[in-house]
């Protein structure tokens, strides 16, 4: 799997900062404006992502199934990176994510989730959910 930026379709300019300076330097330029127009309209922020696997688009050619892997995989490296930076995981917050996985992805996701830090996933099916009457799990029931 790949992923690379694609510029976005607005009228917005990518950042070409090539470090945090120059990036806060960029924004500082555009913060009269962005106050004025009440959002951020400069940044990495405004750029998609394109993930291919096997050279095509995952977005056109994947599964459900593999947009959610690749989602999943962004998503809990991203936890990986915040976790060194800031020597504790942040809190995951996963919504009926187990749905569109099969069995064998779902334990896996739950066996990283187990890894550290705190998760909160919500199911519509408990059985949806690897380890779900676990001692360490704190189960909430919403009617």
């Amino acid at each position: 799997m790949r992923a690379t930026p694609r510029r976005s379709g607005s009228k917005a300019r990518r950042s070409h900062a090539g470090d945090a300076a120059a990036l806060a330097r960029e924004l500082a330029e555009r913060l009269d404006a962005d106050l004025a127009r009440g959002y951020t309209t400069h940044g990495p922020h405004r750029d998609d992502l394109l993930i291919a696997r096997d050279g095509r688009e995952l977005r056109a050619f994947g599964s459900q199934g593999e947009q959610r892997l690749a989602l999943l995989a962004l998503l809990l490296a991203e936890r990986d990176a915040l976790a060194a930076e800031r020597s504790r995981p942040p809190l995951m917050l996963l919504d009926d994510v187990m749905s569109e996985l099969d069995l064998a992805r779902r334990e896996l996701l739950a066996s990283e989730l187990r890894r550290g830090g705190q998760s909160v996933v919500t199911a519509t099916e408990l059985e949806h959910v690897p380890g779900w009457d676990g001692a360490d799990v704190a189960l909430l029931e919403v009617p």
